[in-house]
């Protein structure tokens, strides 16, 4: 299989002799050809600047196309390669730069596409050829961003019709389940009580452990929530749930009240990632 970059002269004598001497069929191997080949295919090549012509150059740059068999790839971006960066109506946008590959390289590269990349420096754009599928683009999840509170305006969103929505209708939020825990911790985080414990003490912790959530017991799960954590699945990191107390709090004091009254936890509260770290038999 073969691959070459190409650069065609500027000056039209000398792109010509390219023209006339190269061959990409000659070997009979698969071949790919991409980068600047300074000549423009057609009128959908060009906007702005001089108006398109049909010359000798670019009838003898098709010819070198047909006689050699190629094809242009896929192309995702763009759509031009090139820029004079010049102001106002001079200003002008071309597509000199491609990617040609024979039938026998597409058939091994079926998927195969070339990706016009943004220009930073270069007047040229860079090319980037993929020859795999890309990844599927689903939508992303929703992800609260810790940058975002250092924006003073942050605190004038209103959050409460949103989080309503997302908080209680089957994503609850891991971070309640973890400050249910923490509440919990107080009586069942130690092995008091387990051997020789008399009935008045069972009968006290009874009563504290059936007894309704508190706005002050959960208001300090929260604050007792550990910060620059990764977030749970839902996206919410613990410093959204400092931040935003007051407004969240009548949501997340209901959604612990309706946990002790119903018995049942939502089951993305038990959600989390997972990843699974290959072993290596150099790794350390």
């Amino acid at each position: 299989m073969d691959l070459a970059g190409i650069y065609a002269n500027p000056d039209p004598c000398i792109r010509n002799s390219l023209w006339d001497e190269s061959s990409v069929v000659q070997t009979g191997m698969p071949a790919l050809v991409a980068r600047d080949f300074n000549t423009l295919l057609g009128l959908e090549d060009k906007c702005g600047g001089a108006p398109f012509q049909i010359t000798a150059q670019v009838n003898k740059f098709w010819e070198w196309i047909d006689r050699n068999q190629l094809q242009s790839l896929v192309v995702k971006g763009g759509p031009f390669t090139w820029c004079n960066n010049r102001r106002g109506m001079a200003r002008a946008f071309e597509i000199l730069d491609r990617a040609v590959a024979t039938s026998s390289w597409l058939e091994l590269f079926p998927y195969a596409m070339v990706e016009i990349l943004p220009r930073h420096v270069s007047d040229h754009a860079p090319l980037l050829v993929r020859t795999t599928i890309p990844p599927p683009e689903g939508p992303r999840p929703f992800r609260f961003e810790k940058f975002w509170l250092e924006y003073p305006s942050l605190g004038e969103v209103r959050f409460s019709g949103s989080w309503r929505f997302i908080g209680l209708k089957g994503r609850e939020s891991n971070g309640l389940r973890k400050g249910m825990i923490i509440h919990g911790s107080f009586s069942l985080g130690s092995n008091e009580g387990v051997y020789e414990i008399d009935s008045v003490w069972c009968v006290l912790r009874r009563e504290k452990l059936i007894a309704p959530f508190t706005v002050e017991e959960i208001e300090w799960a929260v604050r007792k929530l550990p910060l620059n954590k990764a977030p749970s699945p839902d996206g919410f990191p613990r410093e959204f749930y400092k931040s935003f107390w007051p407004v969240l709090k009548r949501d997340l004091v209901r959604a612990m009240q309706n946990f002790q009254v119903s018995s049942s936890l939502p089951i993305s509260w038990g959600t989390s990632h997972i990843a699974l770290v290959p072993k290596i038999e150099t790794g350390a």
